[in-house]
């Protein structure tokens, strides 16, 4: 790696191959450098064909960090794709509809075998957000001043940053340093009262942006309050994965076309509760005791009808990322993505943390 305080150069070289590691800003002390990365070139004067040869400048990249609550894994078709998965009665991986999620992982990084630190509570995802916004780890998660979260290292570096979220179980010093801000719990099932609720309010931000001449780059925090129960789906999206929005884990029979059990689901309903092969702590806590529509129950069919009510949600999200998505790459929404600045960003996909839904005679 070389930079220079000249487009055009000369360069000095600051890292090289050999280098375990190298971190830097694009400015530093009130100086612009330009950067370019090279294995093979170490003359310090670049080819003419070049962009630093030629001074085309360098846009700094907009960032879009997508987080949803409480997803599982196997609820993301790359992943069922790609790691050990129950299986249908016709011996194939239950598919789910995430192409747009998925296309993140085709063109971006896939991680596997990620882990949440935990947390000093039931409620894991207070502490996951957290340690989101200010990057430390969960027993030292908070910092004292805004101006060191998330949000406050982007606004101190020129960015604009916009957040919509479900609101709670957060970290209010960060999410207050936003510059706009739109957050509420959505999740309904009708128009403008789920995760559209979101994605349109982030249509709507990268509009005012885009019509305000794209003045500086930007941080857009897209948070979704699905597929976190209450999962009220789509009715259209719960019939296609076969599953019934009902309160009464009683009252749902066992439908075959719901996705199948997880590998590791241990049944029990309210006379064996709670049958579990350890106590982990948390028997009674929320999750496991009146979740809407499972209650105490892991039995086969209300296990297999909360997963497909948990697909349903999860389809629904990723069409929103694909609106999303879209708007990125054609912000005029002319059909001409001349002006496409989705490869100037970079995409983050996340949860706060995963759900069993019957993995392990668990729920939450």
């Amino acid at each position: 790696m070389k930079r220079s305080t000249t487009a055009g150069g000369p360069y000095t070289v600051i890292a090289s191959p050999t280098s375990s590691e190298y971190t830097d800003r694009a400015v530093i002390g009130g100086t612009y450098y330009y950067y370019v990365v090279t294995a093979v070139n170490l003359s310090d004067i670049e080819s003419t064909s070049s962009n630093e040869a030629s001074g085309k400048p360098t846009l700094r990249p907009n960032f879009l960090f997508i987080i949803t609550d409480d997803q599982d894994t196997y609820s993301v078709g790359a992943y069922r794709r790609t790691e050990p998965c129950e299986r249908n009665a016709a011996g194939s991986v239950e598919a789910i509809d995430t192409p747009h999620i998925d296309r993140l992982a085709r063109e971006g990084m896939l991680f596997h075998q990620a882990r949440l630190m935990g947390g000093n509570q039931g409620a894991v995802c207070a502490p996951s957000r957290t340690m989101i916004m200010t990057g430390r780890q969960t027993w030292q998660r908070t910092v004292s001043s805004a101006a060191d979260t998330l949000p406050g290292v982007f606004n101190r570096n020129g960015y604009d940053t916009y957040r919509t979220c479900k609101v709670g179980n957060s970290y209010d010093l960060a999410n207050n340093e936003f510059a706009a801000r739109n957050d509420a719990t959505q999740r309904g099932a009708a128009d403008g009262a789920g995760s559209d609720w979101h994605a349109n309010n982030v249509l709507d931000y990268l509009t005012r942006w885009n019509a305000g001449g794209r003045a500086k780059p930007f941080l857009v925090y897209l948070g979704f309050s699905h597929p976190h129960d209450e999962r009220h789906g789509r009715p259209d999206l719960l019939a296609k994965y076969h599953g019934v929005d009902v309160s009464n884990p009683a009252s749902i029979s066992l439908n075959t076309g719901a996705p199948p059990l997880p590998l590791n689901h241990l049944a029990c309903t309210p006379a064996t509760y709670p049958a579990h092969p350890f106590d982990h702590g948390h028997l009674s806590v929320r999750d496991e005791v009146s979740v809407d529509g499972m209650g105490q129950y892991r039995t086969e069919a209300v296990v297999r009808n909360e997963i497909g009510k948990n697909f349903a949600c999860v389809d629904w999200i990723d069409q929103q990322i694909g609106r999303v998505l879209a708007k990125l790459e054609d912000p005029n929404g002319d059909g001409d993505k001349a002006d496409s600045i989705l490869e100037n960003t970079y995409v983050v996909f996340t949860s706060d943390h995963g759900i069993a839904i019957g993995r392990h005679g668990l729920q939450g």
